[in-house]
């Protein structure tokens, strides 16, 4: 049978470690639409300007 402690520290840990996946997994997700997004604003909108 497990006990009040271990369950306790299971339920812990893995609600951690969900909340460090969820950020991790939109870190990922804005940085890569974002590069995509000034990538296209920058062919489209930039391509034959000088600086």
């Amino acid at each position: 049978m497990i006990t009040h402690q271990t369950l306790y520290n299971l339920a812990n840990y893995l609600g951690a470690l969900a909340m460090i996946t969820v950020v991790a997994y939109h870190f990922v997700a804005v940085n890569a639409r974002w590069h995509l997004w000034i990538s296209t604003v920058d062919l489209l909108c930039f391509h034959h300007s000088v600086y």
